[in-house]
């Protein structure tokens, strides 16, 4: 078993090997190629077949068709392969201009992926957003799947949905546009230097600010598919949980990679600079139960660490996919471990990590998010805290992993 999960295992892919064995024995490969093509145009992409004896998984064949004649190779990527896309190569049929690759996911997947046509490389955890642009710039959606895409700039996505009638109330919360305010704040900041930015959504109505989320990545969240305050204001309005507002704390592209790994006092801006800045402009409440910081990803894990700080001003964590096993260029895997058992927040802290079960990558030595994010629950769980993990059959992008956070957040903040 190559990962954890024992998914994104290769599998065989029922149609293209009938397609092959077809054209070793047809006079015409060129009507049963194009026979090929429109049954996939009818019936849809990714193909998913049943696989002999598996009741959880099934067989999920991507496709790509070269219309060029020039396609060298077809790396799978995305929100279901985050790291070594040329590790996941769709391969040409020979003689055909039919790419495949067939794996073994799980028969209820959500994800979004993308296609990375002749594209080398993998994503480097030390390398900068903006520095990684022109090969990220280069990602397709399926051409094969357009009644799904998420065309969210600047990475326009399909998606896989195997079972679309599952948490039909958290999708319709999590799709509703929200109303209310959202009002942009610049401060100077001494300990990362220069201008921030933040937002401040704000439900609709008069009644006061009983919880605060303070998010990372705000910037990213904003732009981005199922932004939380969608969820949000449906939670509020359907009093199941009390008026609360998100503050999203920006994390710039240039900068990210070195705020989420602590090579800066990113905990030193929020805890001393930020948070005293919004509560100069809001009144919003105090008491650490009522404050809860967030973060997907490499904000998962500055959630966490932020919440460690000595102020301790946060008493509720959610960190998604937590990027907690990474390190510094030239430090060892899960150093942050070491620094959140070093100084622990208050014991009375709520903590919920989510993950998805096809977060399997790994690059370098360090662990799989799958993996850290079970490795720091049972941090968590050996200290006492209170711990909730909560994984799906998900991979790392917006799209999916935003159900695993609207649980949380229901977790959390529903009495």
């Amino acid at each position: 078993m190559r990962y954890e999960t024992g998914w994104r295992e290769p599998a065989t892919g029922r149609r293209v090997e009938a397609l092959r064995a077809e054209l070793a024995t047809t006079d015409d490969r060129a009507k049963v190629i194009a026979e090929f093509w429109a049954e996939v145009e009818t019936e849809g992409a990714p193909l998913v077949a049943p696989i002999d004896g598996d009741d959880d998984g099934v067989a999920v064949t991507f496709l790509w068709r070269d219309d060029t004649g020039t396609t060298e190779h077809v790396g799978l990527g995305g929100g279901l392969v985050l790291n070594d896309w040329e590790q996941h190569l769709l391969r040409r049929l020979p003689d055909t201009d039919v790419f495949h690759l067939t794996l073994r996911l799980p028969r209820d997947t959500r994800v979004a992926y993308q296609y990375a046509p002749d594209i080398h490389g993998h994503w480097d955890p030390w390398l900068e957003t903006a520095e990684q642009w022109p090969v990220y710039s280069r990602f397709v959606h399926d051409p094969l799947n357009p009644p799904a895409h998420l065309d969210r700039d600047p990475y326009p996505s399909s998606v896989l949905d195997l079972d679309p009638g599952r948490d039909v109330d958290l999708v319709a919360a999590l799709d509703r546009p929200a109303s209310g305010s959202l009002t942009e704040h610049q401060l100077v900041s001494t300990a990362l230097g220069g201008e921030r930015h933040y937002w401040v959504y704000l439900p609709p109505g008069e009644e006061p600010v009983e919880n605060v989320l303070w998010s990372f990545d705000g910037a990213n969240c904003l732009g981005g598919i199922r932004p939380p305050q969608n969820l949000v204001q449906s939670l509020v309005s359907s009093g199941t949980i009390a008026r609360t507002a998100i503050v999203f704390i920006d994390n710039p592209y240039q900068s990210r990679q070195a705020e989420v790994l602590f090579e800066v006092p990113l905990d030193e801006f929020v805890c001393n600079e930020l948070v005293p800045h919004v509560r100069s402009h809001y009144e919003f409440p105090a008491e650490r139960e009522r404050n809860i910081i967030a973060g997907f990803s490499g904000g998962g894990e500055a959630a966490i660490i932020t919440a460690a700080h000595e102020s301790a001003l946060f008493g509720k964590v959610i960190a998604g996919s937590p990027g907690i096993a990474y390190m510094r260029r030239g430090h060892e895997p899960r150093e942050l471990y070491a620094r959140f058992r070093a100084a622990l927040p208050p014991q009375d802290t709520r903590f919920v990590l989510t993950v998805g079960e096809l977060e399997v990558d790994r690059v370098y030595d360090i662990p799989s998010l799958y993996t850290a994010a079970h490795e720091f629950t049972e941090i968590l769980q050996e200290a006492q805290f209170d711990v909730t993990l909560f994984t799906g059959p998900n991979g790392h992008d917006y799209f999916s992993s935003h159900v695993l956070f609207a649980r949380g957040l229901q977790h959390l903040l529903t009495p």
